[in-house]
């Protein structure tokens, strides 16, 4: 389902990873594979910031957030974030903010077969 996410606020699983890594000492490790995030998440900007964060920003990642929020909400089959929290927001080069975590779907559709669900809805822009 994770890699099904066509929303821009919402991160998506690229891939599964299987092998063994430098760290690993000799151990295979399983992985997620989703896209890289350079600015961290909007917990290390609030600690980076010393003062108050400007308010244009604010306003356009609380914005985001909701947007990626109201775009589980709105699956076919809903989803939870259940983890909401400044660590779980990830940002881009642009800080734009993606929401990270685990997603739990509702179980008032699991027994639907995910074939039979329609795909999913697009997420909404945000405008320039």
């Amino acid at each position: 389902m994770m890699r099904q996410i066509t929303c821009q606020h919402v991160m998506a699983v690229r891939g599964i990873f299987k092998g063994r890594t430098p760290s690993s000492g000799g151990s295979t490790q399983l992985g997620v594979v989703m896209d890289l995030m350079e600015r961290g998440s909007l917990a290390s900007l609030q600690e980076a910031l010393t003062g108050t964060p400007p308010w244009p920003l604010v306003f356009r990642l609380a914005h985001q957030v909701a947007l990626g929020i109201n775009y589980l909400h709105s699956l076919p089959r809903p989803v939870l974030h259940q983890d909401l929290k400044p660590q779980n927001v990830l940002l881009d080069d642009f800080l734009n903010a993606k929401l990270h975590s685990r997603y739990h779907s509702s179980p008032r559709s699991s027994q639907v077969p995910q074939i039979l669900q329609p795909r999913p809805p697009p997420c909404p822009t945000v405008p320039a």
